[in-house]
């Protein structure tokens, strides 16, 4: 096992070394929203806020209209927590972690209609992943799972030869949300 992960290595690094521009570094902010249910004096109160979500992603360009790579994030959530006096009883809600990973695939559109590079790209996309959120409160310690799912548009903008921003949009299955989003910076080498 440990030499067939030492051959991948070397392989994936010499491939690498050889590819010209073929890697794309993303460094990302989007939101995720949460929703929480309040009960005061006998009523239920539903209460919304968005949460920040920081990303990081790494693509590799397959050929001139494919790219593959992967992602991962974090952002702070807030997780429900149940006293074990009381077990089955919702007794309120505290910060949560949340760890957002997956595999992503883009499709350059722009290469289909104009021959030489340019700046600016627009590309639908895929993602499969998913969530890994963990707390603890009343000295039980809770996590859950979560699947998300989704495709959409995304666009970047190059400033330089190597340095741009990137947004993208999409829709599908994701934690308490049909859409997602993010933008940020994004880096060819």
């Amino acid at each position: 096992m440990k030499r067939f992960v030492v051959i991948s290595l070397v392989i994936v690094a010499t491939w690498s070394v050889s590819a010209q521009q073929k890697w794309d570094m993303t460094l990302g902010v989007g939101t995720v929203p949460q929703v929480q249910m309040w009960y005061y004096n006998g009523g239920s109160y539903l209460v919304e806020y968005v949460r920040p979500l920081f990303s990081l992603g790494c693509h590799y360009q397959v050929n001139k209209n494919i790219e593959v790579g992967i992602y991962g994030g974090y952002a702070m959530l807030t997780g429900s927590i149940r006293d074990n006096n009381y077990s089955g009883y919702q007794n309120g809600y505290v910060n949560s972690n949340a760890i957002y990973y997956g595999t992503q695939v883009n499709y350059q559109l722009l290469p289909l209609f104009v021959a030489r590079p340019v700046r600016f790209s627009v590309y639908p996309l895929a993602k499969v992943g998913g969530i890994y959120e963990f707390w603890q409160g009343y000295g039980n310690q809770y996590s859950k799972h979560f699947f998300e799912a989704g495709a959409g548009l995304g666009a970047a903008y190059y400033f330089t030869k190597h340095v741009g921003m990137f947004g993208e949009a999409l829709g599908g299955r994701f934690y308490n949300s049909w859409y997602s989003w993010r933008a940020g910076l994004s880096i060819r080498f």
